[in-house]
């Protein structure tokens, strides 16, 4: 889950996690492989539907996008990069990453 106030996800370049190759996937939990989407992105339930997350909007509102990975062949995560909280003493963003529970097949 990644938490946010006036702090951007994916827009613009702003965030991406890093893959099990090192690869920078830019797209959230609940989606398989769409750049710069969140699952309200796939669901059309976005804050501001012209985003494909909640916090991409960018606005001084608390917002959260959250989902479980779904790609079972990007796993595991190694990094997690963020890098829209510092432009203006408002801006924050946490991101929650709770322990893998791995089930079915690959």
């Amino acid at each position: 889950m990644y938490e946010c106030y006036h702090s951007r996800l994916f827009r613009d370049g702003y965030g991406w996690w890093v893959s099990r190759d090192g690869e920078e996937m830019k797209y959230g939990g609940g989606v398989d492989s769409i750049d710069c989407k969140c699952a309200c992105g796939l669901n059309h339930t976005c804050a501001n539907p012209q985003y494909g997350c909640n916090c991409d909007k960018l606005d001084q509102q608390w917002r959260e996008d959250s989902g479980l990975p779904t790609n079972k062949s990007r796993l595991t995560v190694k990094q997690l990069r963020f890098g829209d909280t510092g432009y203006t003493d408002s801006d924050q963003g946490y991101h929650t990453l709770e322990k893998l529970k791995c089930f079915g097949l690959i």
